[in-house]
């Protein structure tokens, strides 16, 4: 409307401005329109590309963790050593033994697959009664399925080498009726089992992967100690179990065997003249008793001494509880006091005797009474209720006055025919508290009154 009035009046140029300013807006509505655009193609692109970088790591660390190996004879006698250890906890029960649920749950805390009463035990104890509500288990039953879990815990080789080599035992197929058994929640167990046994193959890679980095790092410094170590396990190879002390006790002779051969290296080179004070000082320091000898030889010391100084002190007090006592008092001479006799104690005893006679007696005689009463027979006739038949026994009135006490009170007597008028003032007087001249003062003028 406003541009056709601006041509109508021939204002040309107000109408070419109206233009530009339109044309304007729209051309900004298309840049940021195109702009909003390529920002987020670009949020796309980029989280695509972190994506793919995290496959990329996560492919990297797969593939680092099949490549990180033990060597076969180790991993052999690791594995051995392992299934060792499931033997010695199981064979405490013969194979055809059952075990409860707490029997059980000892077997898993022993092998330190899980604690007692948590999700997991009790998913694999459903799992070995077979979704069914059974009281006990098989022992073989039971080793089996830990062999399975273990496998999905350890490594494909190490899997295969626990099987081939170490166990060399082929499971038997067993006919377990269909029927009986609901198999998609036993698969469903199972799926939950071996989720929770990923995480832990993902720590054992981790810490695998770590130790292998460090390895490589350090491998020329410690192809002695390695060598060592490898003579060790072959030494034991054929012993049954190993536990921790023995693997740090092995570790500490490694590390005493190298600090013995840097002293005699240090002590037999010719050419090394310069032997400064701090090298003798440590080595006298390293041939000194360990710390945890020193603070055990500490603590038996205190031990002893405590008990000379208890033994010490016992004996002194036996000492002194011998000796004689010099402390002799002097004591007065016990009196000995002589009773007099009451008079006629006899006598009240028997009458007392005879009181308390009399009382049960008589107490009997009215118990005896009253369930003679209660037991009697006797004979109810039932009579029709009137009112017209009864006989009136009501006394008629001869005095109904109000008598004044004092000046704030008063006070109302009532005397009936065969009443006797001096009971009846006495009961008056005893009731308001009157006295004997009050008394007398009623007495007269009740008399007067009624004659």
């Amino acid at each position: 409307m406003i541009d056709n009035y601006n041509i109508e009046q021939g204002d040309q140029s107000q109408y070419l401005r109206n233009c530009d300013s339109s044309n304007g807006y729209e051309i900004n509505g298309q840049i940021q329109q195109d702009h909003f655009f390529s920002l987020y193609n670009k949020a796309i692109e980029k989280q695509q590309k972190i994506n793919q970088k995290q496959e990329e790591k996560n492919e990297e660390i797969k593939q680092q963790s099949n490549k990180i190996k033990i060597d076969y004879n180790s991993q052999k006698i690791l594995l051995k050593k392992l299934e060792t250890h499931i033997n010695t906890i199981l064979n405490r029960h013969q194979i055809d033994e059952q075990l409860n649920y707490e029997r059980f749950c000892n077997v898993l805390v022993d092998l330190g697959i899980a604690t007692k009463n948590d999700h997991m035990s009790i998913d694999l104890w459903k799992l070995l009664t077979l979704g069914l509500d059974l009281d006990s288990v098989f022992v073989g039953f039971l080793f089996n399925i830990l062999v399975i879990l273990l496998e999905k815990q350890l490594t494909q080789s190490q899997s295969i080498m626990l099987l081939t080599d170490v166990i060399n035992v082929e499971l038997e197929d067993q006919d377990i009726p269909r029927q009986m058994i609901n198999f998609e929640e036993l698969e469903e167990l199972m799926f939950r089992l071996i989720n929770k046994f990923k995480l832990l193959n993902v720590k054992f890679i981790d810490g695998s992967r770590g130790q292998s980095s460090q390895k490589k790092e350090n491998q020329l410094c410690n192809n002695i100690q390695t060598n060592v170590k490898k003579r060790q396990i072959q030494d034991t190879q054929y012993t049954d179990t190993i536990n921790r002390f023995e693997i740090l006790y092995e570790h500490s002779k490694v590390l005493q065997e190298k600090k013995r051969k840097l002293e005699s290296q240090i002590q037999d080179d010719p050419e090394c003249l310069f032997k400064p004070q701090l090298t003798s000082n440590q080595t006298k320091r390293l041939d000194n008793v360990s710390t945890f000898n020193r603070l055990y030889q500490n603590a038996e010391s205190m031990k002893m001494h405590k008990q000379k100084l208890k033994e010490n002190l016992n004996r002194q007090r036996e000492e002194e509880e011998l000796m004689e006592c010099t402390f002799k008092p002097k004591l007065t001479n016990k009196q000995r006091y002589s009773f007099k006799p009451v008079r006629g104690e006899s006598a009240i005893i028997e009458r007392m005797n005879k009181a308390r006679q009399m009382k049960n007696e008589k107490e009997s005689f009215y118990d005896m009474e009253q369930t003679n009463i209660q037991n009697r027979p006797h004979q109810t006739v039932p009579e029709p209720f009137d009112l017209s038949k009864r006989i009136s026994n009501s006394k008629s009135m001869l005095l109904n006055v109000e008598i004044r006490i004092s000046k704030n009170r008063k006070a109302r007597i009532c005397i009936r025919e065969r009443d006797d008028i001096e009971q009846v003032i006495k009961g008056f007087a005893k009731a308001h508290q009157l006295n004997q001249d009050q008394q007398n003062v009623l007495k007269e003028n009740i008399k007067q009154y009624i004659n």
